[in-house]
């Protein structure tokens, strides 16, 4: 994202995305140690199945 001073480019044009969320999960995953990070992704991966297997058992 660009910057100008202390406003982001979205503010000056709302059309244009705001990845500061994106910026902070990218921070947290870096100071994070590698067992953290398998632990993290362990747990993404079981609630990604848990997720699909709702959707596509109830998908009718």
């Amino acid at each position: 994202m660009r910057q100008v001073g202390n406003s982001k480019s979205s503010d000056f044009d709302p059309s244009l995305p705001n990845h500061s969320g994106e910026l902070l999960a990218a921070k947290d995953e870096a100071s994070m140690s590698a067992a953290q990070k398998v632990a993290a992704r362990a747990r993404a991966k079981e609630a990604n199945r848990a997720l699909m297997k709702d959707v596509l058992c109830n998908k009718k």
